[in-house]
């Protein structure tokens, strides 16, 4: 449970710390929003970390099915890598398995929301 509101808590952080650089721009302070904006871009590592964790327990079963042995081990293998399809072993957060794609919806929607919110406030023009 303790790992779920870790990773839960650094999305939010994530999504404050980029409302917070939106505040510093919008009040004229670029350059004092710098470190906001590398700690808002580098907590997302954290999450990147837990979902390429899922991602190579989704490859386990192919590599171990893979694994050459005689007819006793050879059965063991299969039994272990059925096992280890059927668990679905990874990180999870509320039954929700974190994978790349979550992670990368997750960024691409607070993106979309700061950036929305940074045009609506004319904070960010082109």
């Amino acid at each position: 449970r303790m790992y779920q509101l870790t990773a839960a808590s650094c999305g939010l952080t994530t999504v404050f710390v980029c409302f917070g650089v939106l505040y510093d721009f919008n009040q004229g302070m670029a350059l004092d929003a710098l470190p906001s904006l590398v700690v808002g871009l580098s907590l997302p590592g954290a999450l990147y970390v837990a979902a390429s964790a899922t991602a190579h327990c989704t490859r386990l079963p192919s590599l171990v099915s893979m694994l050459d042995g005689d007819e006793e081990l050879e059965s063991e293998y299969i039994n272990l890598a059925l096992f280890l399809s059927l668990s679905e072993s990874g990180f999870f957060m509320w039954d929700t398995r974190v994978t790349l794609a979550v992670l990368q919806k997750f960024l691409y929607f607070t993106m979309a929301i700061v950036g929305t919110i940074g045009f609506q406030l004319k904070v960010l023009t082109f």
